[in-house]
Order: C-alpha cells, then sequence, then structure tokens
C-alpha cells in the first residue's frame, strides 16, 4: 500500500520525502516559520539577498511585514543559545522576483543550516550532505566547492582600495585571466603579483589535482588556512570515495560581507541554472551580534521541474467519461476504486475538461469501453 501511494506522487514530492529522510538520518529536525517576517530584517540584510526587492504590507498593528524571501535569515535570527549547535533542515516557500524579471514568484526550496560552532567535521558534514542532495534527485550533477579565503587572503596583501578589489574579484569570477592582468598592470602592481592573479582562474578542476596546483601560489598565512581546510574536505570525500561529481574552483567567489570560508554551488545536467548555493556564514551570525557560526545551503526544487521525467506527463492516469442515466454511482465508484488501487490516479465525470491532460480514457455506458 506504502508503496503504491509513493508511486502516486509527484517527481518533486519524492525529492521532498527523500531530502526529509536523509537530513533526518543525519540528525537534523525540521525548522518552521511563517510567511511573513518584520520587513526590516530583509532591509538590514539586503545585501545577503538574491534581489533587494520584496513584496511588503502593513500588518493590523501598523508594523511592515513581508512575504518572506529567504529562510536562512530567519534561522540565524533565531539561532541556538551560546554553547549550543542546531542542526535544522526546511521545506519552505519563498517570495521572490521571477529570473525573466515579470514579475514575483512562489519558489519552492528545501535547505538545512547548522548554526553554532563550524568545525572541520561539521564542514565536511555538510558538504557530504549537499553532495547526497544532488544525487538523491539526478545521476548527472556536479558540485562545485571553494574556499574564499585563498583568493581574498591574496587580495588582502595587496596595496590596493576596495574599489580597485572589487574590480579584481570581478575578473577572477569571469575566469579572464587578461582582465585581471589588464588591472594589475593600471595598478602598477609587481610582476609576481600579476602573473598569480592570472594563474587564479586556471584552479578548476579535481579536488585533490586543483588542489596540489593552489599549493604552490600560497603567499601568506590566510592563503594558508583556505588550504589547509580544503585538504582536510579532500582527505574526507577521498576517504569515503565521494570526490567524483566535485570540483574545486578558487575563482568562485561569493559575497565577502557574509562568507568567509567554504562555498558550494550545484548543477544538475539538463537545468540550465544553480540549484544548489551555500558556504560558511560566519560574518552573517556576527551581524547579528550572536557568537559561532553558520553554515548551509538552499536546494531550489522549482528548478527540478525542468528535467526529463519530473514534469507529470498527465494529469491524470485515466479519465472515466461516463453517462449518468446508464450508469450506477455503484457502477462508477466500483470502476475508480480499481483504477486507484492499482496505484493509478483517476479523474472522472460527464465531459473532458479542455485542460485536462491523460494518459487513458475510458467511457461507461453501462459497460466499459477503452479508447
Amino acid at each position: 500500500m506504502q508503496q503504491a501511494l509513493f508511486a502516486m506522487l509527484r517527481p518533486e514530492e519524492k525529492a521532498v520525502l527523500r531530502l526529509r529522510r536523509l537530513y533526518e538520518q543525519h540528525g537534523y529536525q525540521k525548522y518552521r516559520m511563517g510567511r511573513f517576517e518584520e520587513y526590516r530584517l530583509y532591509l538590514e540584510h539586503k545585501s545577503f539577498l538574491t534581489s533587494e526587492n520584496v513584496i511588503t504590507f502593513t500588518d493590523l498593528d501598523g508594523r511592515l511585514m513581508a512575504l518572506k524571501p529567504d529562510v536562512t535569515l530567519s534561522i540565524v535570527k533565531d539561532a541556538a543559545a551560546k554553547g549550543q549547535t542546531k542542526r535544522l533542515y526546511y521545506i519552505e516557500n519563498v517570495y521572490r522576483p521571477g529570473k525573466d524579471g515579470t514579475g514575483y514568484r512562489e519558489i519552492s526550496q528545501a535547505g538545512l543550516e547548522l548554526v553554532g560552532e563550524v568545525t572541520d567535521h561539521t564542514t565536511a558534514e555538510i558538504v557530504l550532505l549537499a553532495r547526497e542532495s544532488l544525487a538523491t534527485i539526478h545521476d548527472s550533477f556536479l558540485l562545485t566547492i571553494n574556499h574564499i579565503g585563498f583568493v581574498d587572503g591574496f587580495l588582502d596583501g595587496l596595496p590596493i582600495g576596495a574599489r580597485e578589489r572589487a574590480s579584481l574579484r570581478e575578473a577572477l569570477s569571469s575566469k579572464s585571466s587578461h582582465t585581471a592582468c589588464e588591472i594589475a598592470r593600471k595598478l602598477n602592481l609587481s610582476e609576481k603579483d600579476t602573473e598569480l592573479l592570472a594563474e587564479f582562474p586556471k584552479l578548476y578542476g579535481p579536488v585533490e589535482e586543483t588542489l596540489a596546483k593552489a599549493k604552490k601560489l600560497v603567499q601568506n598565512e590566510a592563503m594558508e588556512e583556505a588550504i589547509s581546510a580544503l585538504s582536510v574536505l579532500a582527505e574526507t570525500l577521498s576517504a569515503l570515495q565521494k570526490s567524483d561529481r566535485v570540483v574545486l574552483d578558487f575563482t568562485a567567489l561569493s559575497d565577502p560581507a557574509y562568507y568567509n570560508g567554504l562555498t558550494l554551488t550545484g548543477h544538475i545536467a539538463g537545468v540550465p541554472y544553480v540549484i544548489l548555493s551555500g558556504g560558511q556564514y560566519d560574518r552573517l551570525i556576527k551581524r547579528f551580534r550572536k557568537e559561532g557560526g553558520g553554515m548551509g545551503f538552499a536546494l531550489y526544487l522549482d528548478e527540478l521541474t525542468r528535467l526529463p521525467g519530473f514534469a507529470m506527463p498527465f494529469d491524470v492516469d485515466v479519465a472515466v467519461l461516463y453517462d449518468p442515466s446508464t450508469v450506477s454511482p455503484a457502477k462508477l465508484a466500483q470502476v475508480t476504486q480499481e483504477i486507484t488501487e492499482s496505484g493509478r490516479s483517476v479523474w472522472a465525470g460527464t465531459a473532458l475538461p479542455e485542460d485536462l491532460s491523460y494518459g487513458e480514457r475510458i467511457k461507461l455506458e453501462g459497460g466499459a469501453e477503452k479508447c
């Protein structure tokens, strides 16, 4: 019976159940939140959001409220007390402008957050869960990891201002060695620093292989710390034979105002957009004047409908048309019951709606005729 019920679920519903089981198996508890938060939460941390556009309204008590565009901010706001580490997962809808810019969309998300003490052990746990989350959805996936302390550590050692730093970061994120070198020469940086900048966009590929290349470019303690953290993670992935489908990209740079360590990006074959994103956000924790750190990721479930096999081929498996003058309620109930007990979905009526799609049609006129 349970297998039949599971078979009737839509592909995205099956994915949610598998993700829930995965997260709960690893000790994560479900986090529930309302649809609304006070708007000031998002106003104060708008650079953390994917878009500054938020749907707002005035509550009956006069407070300016917002339909939530994000879940992580709410979790951090309600973070655990000092000395505690909280493991939470969520399956929520958020409200953001669509990618085409034509209007707001209700977007389904699943994800998890660890708030408290972030260690090499918990970092490995979250990276492995991100990898398994992608594997749960599709066989053909790619998880990209990075430690932004490597590139940012190098930039910290250059005699440049914030604007020049942002320009170099943008060039590196675009994997443009040429642009990075042009900027470096305009800034009169040393030939050595210019050559190093040109090497960063090449640091992409299998984790251990890319890590070996990056070790040769280390210039300071911050870069060494990034390499050390990634080396521990690489060792864990290798020990569990989970290094496949994971790549290291040192120019996958997230916002340094919030992220400070490892970052994650996930892709699935057949989906042109990022389907998973996250990382370590200790700086966000500090912005809330809380102690400890935080790390997590979000999975964008609404993108799954782009995958072959994830969009339901029909609204119902079987459409039953019947003549109420010749088919008794008992006969109709018997036919529909047989269909549902076989694990298929059914619609029954006297006339087919124009927008209803179905796999099979049955016409009842005191009997059953398939067509």
